[in-house]
């Protein structure tokens, strides 16, 4: 794309954006074309992959008010001059009842955990309370937290990443365009939330890709998708029971944040885009829909994460090919290599005194114990506190999804299984003339019966004391 043509479509398009005092704000870059530039099209975010394809590109979330509405603002540098972006709806309507135009004020705002439909700490996406009608009588249900997404019109000058201040509203420029990012009577007011850096993944029509590489709200793998909201709740569903986040009263009692009741939204037939933030951390490209419909980046293209990059074998590096059969055969080698030799997880080794087996059965051949203590005991052996919280969320994790047991995190699973495992209501002996058996309320605590004698042998002589977990964990300052 020429700058002649960006010049050509835009050539109306100037205006002065206002810092907070008062005074002027004018931000050109490289190609002469001011702040409020953007190249406008129907294409929105493009197929294409950026000049740097396989390198880390910076991004920003700004939160974008306009009198009382608000929306997240992602964007995504591509090269030296341009961005792309995602406009995303975050906003918990009813919250901001006064219209925000002053920077200090969105300032404020953007820090009240009541105005958005994501956690401020963990950057995850919250589930919501609606009435509806089943079955003829009015019930509340919770439903997956979900968040729409609009790709912006096109390519964005780079300098609205560094964007943080108040776009005069229409009335304030008269005889000119309304500027972008605000409206004809309230300015368009913008706060820089977070910032880092990412890889591009997978670009199709319907399915756009990123790693998250750095970054305080984002993390991991997201993905924008084009689906219907049916879809969306299918997967989302899913992908937050896996994750913990459903809302499980009374069964198990966990009270997660969830967004206030609202009325039953009307069917969505079409489909639009919405936001994933998935647990499946696979890259597309190395996953069964990819390989299923042939699919593959262009050549000189990864479509992965940096790790991945760099601990692909140089004869598996199928972007460095250029004979496209050659890349497909190879990327199946790639996915065999991995499979083997996953990307290694951050290991949270909590293996202590206190982790000890506390009971054993030597004729059933199952061992108990504690596998996590809550905060309110003492620190683990990395000196880390685990939130009682996510004491349970792991223990039901594990049970539906996880069920694998083996020895010093390495090699495969052996043949071993989970009989017993519950988070504790109130302490107990799990052997009731053992004293040291005790299991006190709010630990998780697991039987595992181990049925081959070569297994079991090691719990006998010693050699295997006590339980160890292993995870992925964010790291909070307390």
């Amino acid at each position: 794309m020429s700058n002649g043509i960006i010049d050509s479509a835009m050539k109306n398009l100037r205006y002065l954006a206002k810092a907070d005092n008062g005074s002027d704000l004018i931000i050109r870059s490289e190609t002469g074309l001011t702040l409020g530039q953007v190249y406008l099209s129907k294409v929105g975010v493009p197929l294409e992959y950026p000049p740097n394809p396989n390198g880390l590109h910076d991004y920003i979330i700004q939160a974008h008010f306009r009198g009382k509405s608000l929306h997240l603002d992602l964007r995504i540098s591509r090269d030296a001059n341009y961005a792309e972006g995602w406009t995303i709806l975050a906003q918990q309507s009813g919250i901001l009842t006064k219209p925000v135009t002053t920077l200090a004020e969105a300032k404020k705002w953007a820090r009240n955990p009541r105005l958005w439909k994501f956690s401020l700490k963990t950057g995850k996406i919250m589930p919501r309370k609606i009435e509806t009608t089943i079955q003829g009588r009015k019930r509340t249900i919770v439903r997956p937290g979900s968040l729409q997404a609009t790709r912006k019109a096109g390519l964005i000058p780079k300098e609205w990443m560094k964007m943080e201040g108040v776009v005069p509203a229409g009335k304030d420029v008269p005889g000119e365009p309304v500027p972008a990012g605000a409206t004809a009577q309230y300015p368009g007011v913008f706060v820089i939330i977070d910032k880092g850096k990412l890889t591009f993944g997978a670009r199709r029509t319907n399915f756009f890709e990123y790693f998250v590489e750095q970054g305080k709200l984002l993390s991991g793998r997201i993905v924008f998708r084009l689906v219907s909201r049916a879809q969306v709740e299918k997967d989302l569903a899913w992908e937050q029971f896996r994750s913990g986040e459903l809302f499980y009263e009374p069964e198990i009692g966990i009270v997660k944040q969830v967004l206030p009741a609202g009325k039953e939204p009307e069917a969505t037939r079409e489909k639009a885009f919405w936001l994933f933030m998935t647990l499946d951390t696979e890259p597309y490209v190395l996953g069964s829909d990819a390989a299923k419909k042939g699919w593959l980046p262009p050549k000189g293209v990864a479509a992965l994460p940096q790790d991945f990059q760099t601990k692909a074998p140089a004869e598996f590096r199928y972007w460095k090919m250029k004979d496209a059969a050659k890349r497909s055969e190879v990327r199946k080698e790639l996915v065999d290599f991995f499979k083997e030799k996953p990307i290694a997880k951050q290991e949270v080794d909590t293996l202590s005194a206190k982790m000890s087996f506390l009971s054993k059965s030597t004729k059933k051949q199952i061992v108990f114990g504690v596998v996590l203590f809550p905060e309110q005991y003492g620190k683990d052996k990395q000196n880390d506190k685990v939130p009682q919280e996510e004491v349970e969320l792991a223990a039901y994790r594990y049970l539906a999804f996880g069920r694998q047991i083996g020895f010093y995190h390495k090699g495969t699973p052996v043949p071993a299984f989970p009989v017993a495992s519950d988070v504790a209501h109130t302490d107990f002996l799990l052997d009731e003339n053992d004293p040291k058996s005790l299991v006190k309320k709010g630990e998780w605590y697991l039987g595992v019966w181990l049925p081959r004698s070569e297994d079991w042998a090691r719990v006998e002589s010693g050699e295997v004391v006590g339980f160890s977990i292993e995870g992925k964990a964010a790291r909070e300052q307390v």
